[in-house]
C-alpha cells in the first residue's frame, strides 16, 4: 500500500499502526475503569468521531464480550463558527447537518463522547451542548450531571468537573 509523500509543513502524529494500539489501549482502559459495562455508551462525534466509536465499540467487545450502547451526535448548530445571517446567504459553506442516534437510555449512563482532535475544547464544549440540550428535552423535572473528564488517550486527565443544571418551573 503507498502512502502520500509528507510534505515539510506536514507531519504524521500517527501511523496506522499507532493508531491501532491507541484504540486498544482505550478500548482496555475503558474496561478496567468501568466495573459494569452494561452501564457506559460511546457517543460518536460526527463525522469522524462516529467511525471511531465503533472501531473502539467493537475492540472492547472482542475483549470484554460486552457490547457497549453507540449513539451518534451531530453539534452543528452548537457551533460558535456557525452563523446565521438574517435571511443573507452564508459567506462561506456551512457544514452539513446529520442525525443525532441515542437508541439508549442515557438515565445512568456514563457516557464516552468520542471524536478524532480533542484541540481548543471548541468541538467537544458543542457536544456537551448538544447532549446536555438532548437531554433537557427527554426530562420532566429533576437534576443533570455531567461529569466531564479526558481520562483516555494521550494527554489523559482526571481533574474532571461536574456541570449541573435542575429544569426550571
Amino acid at each position: 500500500m503507498s502512502h502520500p509523500a509528507v510534505t515539510r509543513s506536514q507531519r504524521v502524529l500517527l501511523d496506522e499502526e499507532s493508531i491501532r494500539r491507541t484504540l486498544s489501549r482505550i478500548a482496555h482502559e475503558i474496561i478496567e475503569r468501568n466495573e459494569d459495562l452494561d452501564t457506559v455508551a460511546l457517543v460518536g462525534i460526527h463525522t469522524r468521531g462516529v467511525p471511531i466509536a465503533q472501531r473502539i465499540r467493537k475492540l472492547v467487545e472482542e475483549r470484554s464480550g460486552d457490547e457497549l450502547a453507540l449513539g451518534q451526535l451531530d453539534i452543528t448548530f452548537h457551533r460558535d463558527d456557525v452563523h446565521v445571517r438574517a435571511g443573507q446567504a452564508p459567506r462561506r459553506a456551512q457544514p452539513l447537518v446529520r442525525d443525532t442516534k441515542l437508541d439508549f437510555d442515557l438515565e445512568g449512563q456514563t457516557v464516552i463522547l468520542v471524536d478524532d482532535v480533542l484541540y481548543t475544547g471548541r468541538t467537544i464544549r458543542a457536544a456537551i451542548d448538544a447532549l446536555f440540550d438532548y437531554v433537557v428535552n427527554l426530562i420532566e423535572s429533576g437534576e443533570i450531571v455531567l461529569v466531564v473528564n479526558t481520562p483516555f488517550g494521550r494527554g489523559a486527565r482526571s481533574d474532571g468537573y461536574e456541570i449541573r443544571a435542575t429544569e426550571a418551573g
